[in-house]
């Protein structure tokens, strides 16, 4: 935690020309809550409803403008269940996001983000408290070219740390390397990107190691004056050396839609398809699709709803064919509390079937969440 302090501090003492003045900072002191209730939290067939109450004030300290930019934030999150009191925690939230604006030209930021979390949360197997720890530095930069050319690239180390007996720590890396071209800001956008990520658990002898690598193309942009699309696809390929799956691939494609009928009213789409095989002939096909409405009512209303289905196909070796899916909507209505704060109420409902026995089930959330910044 301290070096990433150190970071923000040492970047913000190298302005492009004159001195660091106070006036070029801004102290931000803000808190969100929230009151949920969960009908089925542990989404299986019991139902086991609860109540889950949210609080999160947090303080930081902006520099919105000149050669370097960026924010400086800590925050305690406070997580209170009304009926399974063993599952209640104390997170601790630290992020340091800074960016050097136009530092090899045209429209080439360079961003720097640490990071450090503390939580306490209750393991989704064994419902035990786990405290964890984690620490994150990441960079990313973009440049474009005269000529309407241009690369992109990020790198990002993480480490989670457990503090109970028992589970492993997690250390990742993983990088990213693109390039596009778009002659005008109004027009089609091409794009190839490569990204690599490379996790393993530390320590004990139940260690593993997992390699994702991911290559992509795709096209993006106005289709006609109110509606903008994009077509991506690509290959997913994971290798891990657990003895029961070493190895998976994953052709996909993606689409996205977003119309924008007038600054009021907005629908966005999107939908993916993947096509898995492991490497002892196992085949899974995953279809995700989602559909949203966004709606200002004028004032300070403002009404977001959408559909959301995700079905999955799946062959055993030597089993019968198997299907799983989750269909699930969502709304939620907005009030803006003149320009310091926010009141959302939400409803989310999802329903899963599966030839699976034990994952069908049905849940719902309903609550209120309200945020302010002063």
């Amino acid at each position: 935690m301290c070096r990433c302090i150190v970071i923000g501090l040492a970047l913000y003492q190298v302005p492009a020309s004159g001195s660091v003045r106070k006036e070029d900072f801004q102290m931000i002191m803000g808190f969100s809550s929230s009151a949920i209730y969960n009908s089925n939290v542990e989404l299986n067939q019991e139902e086991v409803s609860d109540v889950v109450f949210r609080v999160e004030p947090r303080v930081e300290l902006l520099k919105p403008k000149g050669f370097v930019r960026g924010r400086l934030g800590i925050g305690v999150a406070a997580i209170r269940y009304l009926d399974a009191t063993e599952n209640n925690s104390n997170n601790l939230v630290f992020l340091a996001d800074l960016e050097a604006g136009k530092v090899f030209g045209e429209g080439a930021p360079v961003q720097l983000r640490t990071e450090f979390e503390q939580t306490n949360d209750a393991d989704g197997l064994t419902g035990e408290i786990v405290r964890r720890e984690t620490y994150g530095i990441g960079v990313n930069g973009r440049h474009r070219f005269g000529f309407g050319g241009g690369v992109f690239g990020s790198y990002n180390y993480r480490y989670l740390k457990s503090r109970t007996a028992g589970f492993s720590d997690v250390e990742s890396r993983s990088w990213q390397v693109g390039g596009f071209y778009q002659p005008a800001a109004d027009s089609f956008a091409l794009e190839l990107e490569f990204e690599q990520e490379q996790a393993q658990s530390k320590g004990g002898e139940s260690g593993l190691e997992n390699v994702t690598s991911i290559v992509s193309a795709g096209i993006r942009g106005p289709l006609v004056s109110t509606l903008s699309g994009s077509v991506r696809g690509g290959v997913q390929q994971s290798e891990s050396d657990r003895a029961e799956v070493d190895s998976e691939r994953a052709p996909f494609y993606a689409i996205a839609l977003d119309w924008r009928y007038s600054s009021l009213l907005s629908v966005n789409f999107n939908g993916e398809r993947r096509f898995v095989t492991d490497s002892s002939n196992r085949l899974r096909d995953q279809t995700t699709l989602s559909l949203k409405l966004r709606r200002e009512l004028g004032g300070p209303w403002l009404v977001e709803m959408g559909v959301r289905y995700t079905e999955n196909q799946f062959q055993e070796v030597n089993s019968p064919a198997g299907k799983a899916t989750v269909r699930g909507m969502f709304t939620g209505v907005d009030y803006a509390l003149a320009d310091w704060g926010n009141l959302r109420w939400t409803f989310e409902l999802d329903e899963a079937r599966s030839s699976v026995e034990t994952f069908n089930y049905q849940a719902y959330r309903a609550g209120v969440e309200l945020s302010a910044r002063f």
